[in-house]
């Protein structure tokens, strides 16, 4: 797929084609494999002026691959937080791993084809966004009294995140084997531990 004319983006700015036809290209052959000149042919542009829009390879690359993480907390996160209760655990994990294939250079990145980018998973948006919600939604769950209340919102969402990264690692890892096990084994020790008794 050639992603390389003006008129594949015509809404997007000459930043954002770059980064459009970077993840692509990152995605599929990786950032070793990747080449500036490449990304700059795709666009229709010189090499020299993706250094008007970035200092250099390493820099297209997060910034790639940080807007595609976004992305991706868009889709699952970035909707109004719902009350943890029956369901919530598996509906959240399905969603995940739904919208994961969307999203080609996170699934690359957790696949561990680009380890060095593993750490940006873990201290990024995308996992700050992930806790917060989760910590909202026990709230919710808590106020409706599905959720118990002696437990530190806080420090179960961390718990969550945590889970789900490695989840997310082993599914893309295992190419999605035992994937519906897991999804029901979390939610269920979830649920068990939240539950109000």
């Amino acid at each position: 797929m050639t992603l390389g004319a003006p008129t594949d983006f015509p809404e997007h700015s000459t930043r954002e084609r770059l980064l459009d036809v970077a993840a692509h290209r990152f995605a599929e052959h990786g950032y070793r494999q990747t080449s500036l000149a490449a990304i700059a042919r795709e666009v229709a542009i010189t090499p020299s002026a993706v250094y008007f829009h970035f200092a250099g390879k390493e820099e297209v690359f997060l910034a790639a691959f940080d807007r595609e993480a976004g992305r991706l907390g868009d889709a699952i996160i970035g909707r109004e937080p719902q009350a943890v209760g029956d369901g919530y655990w598996n509906a959240v994990l399905n969603d995940v791993v739904k919208h994961l294939p969307e999203y080609p250079l996170v699934a690359r990145v957790l696949g561990g084809a680009e380890p060095e980018l593993m750490s940006r998973i873990v201290a990024g948006e995308f996992s700050t966004r992930l806790r917060a919600t989760v910590a909202v939604s026990l709230r919710k769950g808590q106020e409706v009294g599905r959720v118990r209340m002696d437990i530190d919102r806080d420090r179960v969402a961390l718990a969550v995140e945590t889970i789900m990264l490695a989840f997310l690692v082993m599914t893309v890892q295992a190419r999605g084997v035992g994937r519906d096990e897991r999804v029901g084994a979390i939610g269920e020790l979830m649920q068990l531990a939240l539950s109000r008794r």
